[in-house]
């Protein structure tokens, strides 16, 4: 009987860590947050909730950005041509600047960079959601003093970066948005794809 105990706790401990071993590796588990963000069309996204059961790619943005922005932004739109636009892969550009960045204003940006599928959101919310979401995201940013003196022209010093959510709503890698290449964000995310 001691015989049959102790196997059935080895089986026990070695299925278990077999399970360990074939979880995957998560940054952080976005399940306990729940951000209130709006989109391009001013309707409410629930961040993570709203995503769930899609590969998300995340870029961070600003409207007005003259370089890495729009670089990130080439990238990811390049990875969705690639990937021709899947319906398990959901897009979302997030702005971290809001009082200027409004979802007519993300709606012009989003239609620019022909991001019209309805597999990418732009998302942007009130300041204070915002900064928690970046925080939470491990995205910084800092407007420049410019702002006042010249609004049209304003720099806003911030985290360069692409974060890819597994479909339960797990970050599971950071990328550098504007220098990252197209092929290599495109196997990570057909990497996450797979584990479905």
């Amino acid at each position: 009987m001691r015989v049959v105990s102790t196997l059935a706790l080895c089986l026990v401990l070695a299925f278990g860590l077999a399970a360990c071993e074939n979880e995957p590796d998560a940054i952080d588990d976005l399940n306990d947050a729940s951000f209130e963000l709006v989109n391009h069309e001013g309707e409410k996204v629930v961040v993570p909730d709203d995503l769930k059961g899609n590969v998300v790619v995340m870029g961070y943005i600003y409207t007005s950005c003259p370089d890495y922005c729009q670089l990130l932004m080439a990238n990811m739109r390049n990875a969705y041509e690639e990937l021709e636009g899947p319906d398990d892969v959901q897009f979302v550009s997030v702005s971290f600047d809001p009082e200027r960045d409004t979802p007519e204003v993300m709606n012009d940006y989003r239609e620019a960079y022909r991001a019209d599928g309805a597999e990418w959101e732009f998302l942007t919310g009130d300041p204070e959601t915002i900064d928690a979401f970046m925080d939470r995201m491990n995205i910084h940013y800092e407007i420049s003093d410019t702002l006042d003196s010249d609004p049209e022209n304003y720099l806003i010093n911030h985290t360069d970066a692409i974060t890819l959510i597994d479909n339960e709503g797990r970050v599971r890698d950071y990328m550098n948005g504007s220098r990252t290449p197209v092929d290599m964000l495109v196997e990570d995310i057909n990497a996450l794809r797979e584990e479905v």
